[in-house]
């Protein structure tokens, strides 16, 4: 469970997202009644999270009138994504939960848009339908993917995270009767993938998001890790790796011609 932290004081958690090309650093504030406010930094995406992540949360700290002694967790994207983004954002993460001796929480990708997405339908500027499958490019024809279906009030994961070949999804959309969404930074390689086979415009969802809810932001790991946490969903430090879900292409090509 959460611990008590200060007595009477906010706590402080540090959210890291380093699953794509760049990311978002993020530091919730979280008060005695549950409240959270967030301040958040894009990193740039000109340069890679392992040159702009540290300097990024120095600046953040500071804008905070905070330091690194004050915080009381972190959270972090464990995947699926990139594979050097997330050994960037995995070793930072255990290196200060470790130095710091504070929890370190982990958190999915995909649920991060999930989550978004599920905020914008809240606020009205999207139609919310039966199911949503968020999506992210595995390179090689593959999308990693989960899928979301609501309840009466709010949104669960029917199909955790996994990796699957583009064809296959398209196909089992295609079958289905219900309304569906796609979401996620893979969209534009679902499209690329249909507009090849020519048939770009008879996708077989209902919408197709990718506006800034489809890209995980360190605030929504913010959000989930502080929900995590609070439920004692915490990591083992030591133990803690990044999910990549696949072999890196030199590991698979091996792996093949052994």
């Amino acid at each position: 469970m959460m611990g008590a932290g200060r007595l009477g004081a906010p706590r402080y958690l540090l959210a890291l997202e380093t699953s794509g090309k760049s990311g978002s650093v993020a530091i919730a504030t979280l008060g005695d009644d549950d409240a959270i406010t967030i301040a958040q930094e894009v990193l740039d995406p000109e340069w890679g999270s392992a040159r702009t992540l540290a300097p990024a949360i120095d600046r953040l700290l500071g804008r905070q009138g905070l330091s690194a002694r004050m915080l009381d967790a972190i959270s972090v994207v464990q995947g699926p994504g990139s594979f050097t983004g997330l050994r960037v954002g995995a070793a930072t993460a255990k290196t200060m939960a470790w130095a710091l001796g504070i929890p370190l929480i982990a958190v999915d990708a995909l649920d991060c848009v999930a989550h978004q997405v599920e905020l914008a339908m809240g606020a009205g500027g999207l139609d919310r339908p039966r199911a949503l499958w968020v999506v992210s490019d595995a390179y090689r024809g593959q999308v990693f993917r989960a899928e979301y279906a609501w309840t009466t009030d709010r949104m669960e994961c029917r199909l955790p995270t996994g990796i699957e070949d583009i064809e296959s999804i398209v196909a089992l959309n295609r079958s289905w009767s219900q309304s569906a969404t796609l979401a996620g930074p893979g969209v534009g390689k679902v499209l690329r993938w249909l507009e090849d086979r020519g048939s770009a415009s008879s996708h077989p969802w209902d919408q197709v998001l990718r506006g800034p809810e489809s890209v995980p932001m360190a605030e929504t790991v913010a959000i989930l890790g502080w929900h995590r946490w609070k439920r004692g969903e915490i990591e083992d430090v030591f133990g803690f790796l990044p999910r990549y879900y696949r072999g890196s292409a030199a590991e698979e090509k091996q792996k093949g011609s052994g």
